[in-house]
């Protein structure tokens, strides 16, 4: 559960970093 929630939050970051970047 710890390896998925790690995985999904890392997911999101990328979603939000990359609009941020532009």
């Amino acid at each position: 559960m710890e390896r998925m929630n790690l995985n999904l939050r890392t997911h999101i970051k990328r979603l939000i970093d990359y609009p941020l970047l532009y």
